[in-house]
């Protein structure tokens, strides 16, 4: 039975125009990527063990975006970045790079890839909550803000995310931090890193760097 509420009814309606804008803004980027590489991102279904063991996580066809994810994997002490971006249904994961992988050859790292260039449904990823947040204020200034940040210290230890099949099963990911990616006043997703250790959180420096 649908809302009698006013406020609910308006509370949904725009959520559903922000839903459609931001799918609007990331299928721009998309189609740009699509013109670079005949490959497309797999469906994965995350919670069945069986897909998980077929597939074969290779790397995003853009190179830029895989050494972006690097490089953030590198400089905050992270296993591995993501970038995700999302549609209604499904959360895209168009690069991912770990601090070993060769970004000529994806075969060649220490770090195997968990997903690489895929999408998973949107409902397991993390990164579906970092693009919720809303840039804060800084400091108290009025016109000055900054883009808010998700860090969670220990996934395992959430009774949001425990569950999730990467943290109680392989790459069993514990610590998790990310930044949502705004076009044009949407969040479109989110970069992140994941890492394997519990961690406290993330040094000021770091954080200036993440938002960056």
């Amino acid at each position: 039975m649908a809302s009698t509420d006013p406020g609910l009814r308006e509370a949904q309606r725009r959520q559903a125009r922000t839903e459609s804008r931001r799918e609007r803004e990331f299928y721009e980027y998309y189609d740009a990527l699509e013109h670079l590489s005949d490959k497309v991102p797999q469906y994965v279904d995350i919670t069945d063990p069986a897909a998980l063991q077929r597939h074969v996580p290779v790397s995003s066809p853009d190179k830029a975006l895989s050494a972006f994810c690097q490089l953030g994997a590198v400089q905050l002490r992270a296993k591995r970045g993501l970038l995700f971006f999302f549609n209604q249904t499904h959360a895209f994961i168009l690069a991912e790079a770990t601090p070993t992988l060769s970004l000529q050859d994806h075969s060649r790292h220490k770090d195997e890839l968990w997903m690489g260039y895929s999408k998973i449904d949107r409902s397991w990823s993390v990164c579906e909550w970092t693009i919720q947040l809303k840039r804060t204020r800084v400091d108290g200034d009025e016109t000055s803000d900054q883009l808010p940040l998700n860090i969670i210290p220990d996934l395992k230890g959430t009774q949001q995310f425990c569950t999730y099949p990467y943290v109680i099963d392989a790459p069993r990911m514990r610590f998790y931090a990310g930044c949502p990616i705004v076009s044009r006043g949407i969040n479109i997703g989110a970069f992140c890193v994941l890492d394997d250790e519990v961690r406290p959180g993330l040094s000021e420096q770091e954080k200036t760097f993440l938002r960056e």
